[in-house]
């Protein structure tokens, strides 16, 4: 009996604090967690930026965040890699740049080489020249059908510009294609005989241009490459006499296919292959400033390129760190808008080209559900100043 006594003694001493604490619970669950999703909702309206008209030529409702980027001066838009609709807005968005900030040059997340070749399409329309540059391309998600369209589209957008204000592509990455280098730096060739003190360096190249391609083996290549870059190491001026106004054209080809080399030796995709791509991409960069000196760059790379802050590819520096933080000439003027993606699907060239849905967050599904439209611009975070919100698009299209 006493027992019981004391039991329910302690129980009732006990039992407000129980009470309290399930009513604490109880408007935790009730009242204040929807509260909490209401401010974050509120907070993703506030910065929430026009939805985007990519029909509207007057870039209208870009007007606040043509605002924003006057003190910039490199611009990168980060994508999740092939998805139809980035090539829209990206399109839109270059254009703007172009009428807005007299953007001439475009940044490609492709070797030099290959750049060279866009860039000879866009003075003669001459299609036969991306089709042999797409040949090359097979099985990544650069060989599409809207990644083509895109370079027309573009071609005809430069046809309507004056002569002084014309668009040229300059290539950063490493030359992944490296047949395609090999092409590029075949067709620089002058029409004359090397001088003797390059000749040694410079005949095995010379002897790939009147040998058959079907003859052509990965050791000859290799070795003509190599015996050239040596070459203009040891004697760039006459290689600089020989080559005359296209020596800088030749020599980033060049540099484009033994930095592949370098950087597939590490194994593919492994940390030390991204690290050092990155590494040749900032210095592409760095090489193409110095000799072209334009006020604005822009690019569409992929994200993992392009944030400000945090790890890029398997923890390596970025593109973006390295401009925005280590380079005098654009140290803190990078911008990055990165892309996100509602209701969108990718291409996988590595999976027989199927296509998978695109993962988005809470944020995301809030940020789509506030306008109609399928392109939103909102406020980011330190690692990108912006947010693309790119909604409803299907996969690209292997060629």
């Amino acid at each position: 009996m006493n027992k019981l006594i004391l039991a329910l003694r302690f129980y009732g001493r006990c039992l407000p604090a129980v009470m309290e604490t399930a009513m604490k619970i109880l408007f935790f669950r009730l009242i204040h967690w929807p509260f909490r999703n209401f401010r974050i909702r509120k907070a993703s309206d506030k910065h929430l930026h026009a939805p985007i008209d990519i029909n509207d030529s007057a870039f209208t409702t870009l007007d606040l965040f043509n605002k924003a980027t006057k003190d910039y001066n490199v611009f990168f838009i980060g994508e999740e890699h092939a998805i139809a609709r980035n090539y829209d807005i990206q399109l839109y968005l270059l254009k703007n740049f172009v009428e807005k900030y007299d953007l001439k040059c475009i940044l490609y997340e492709a070797g030099f080489a290959d750049s060279q070749f866009v860039n000879r399409f866009l003075k003669t329309g001459d299609t036969s020249i991306l089709n042999k540059m797409f040949e090359k391309y097979r099985g990544t998600e650069g060989y599409t059908k809207e990644h083509y369209e895109h370079l027309l589209r573009i071609y005809e957008y430069n046809r309507t510009l004056p002569e002084d204000k014309k668009l040229f592509f300059a290539g950063i990455d490493i030359q992944h294609q490296k047949i395609t280098g090999v092409h590029y730096i075949l067709s620089l060739l002058p029409d004359k005989e090397p001088s003797e003190s390059i000749r040694g360096a410079i005949e095995k190249l010379i002897k790939l241009k009147n040998t058959n391609i079907s003859d052509w083996t990965r050791d000859t290549l290799k070795t003509a490459i190599f015996s050239v870059f040596d070459g203009m190491n040891d004697n760039e001026e006459g290689f600089c006499n020989f080559f005359g106004n296209e020596y800088f054209e030749f020599k980033l080809a060049c540099e484009g296919i033994i930095q592949s080399y370098d950087c597939y030796s590490n194994g593919f995709l492994t940390g030390e292959f991204h690290k050092k791509r990155e590494e040749y991409i900032y210095k592409n960069f760095v090489s193409i400033y110095n000799h072209h000196k334009h006020d604005i760059y822009w690019g569409a790379w992929g994200s993992a390129h392009t944030r400000l802050v945090g790890a890029g590819l398997l923890n390596g520096k970025t593109i973006s760190q390295y401009l925005n933080n280590d380079f005098e000439p654009t140290k803190g003027k990078v911008m990055c808008v990165e892309s996100m993606y509602y209701n969108c699907y990718s291409l996988n060239p590595k999976k027989d080209y199927r296509s998978y849905i695109v993962p988005w967050n809470g944020k995301t599904a809030r940020a789509a559900t506030a306008s109609d439209s399928d392109y939103l611009l909102y406020k980011g975070s330190k690692r990108a100043q912006y947010h693309l919100l790119i909604k409803n698009s299907p996969p690209l299209t292997n060629m």
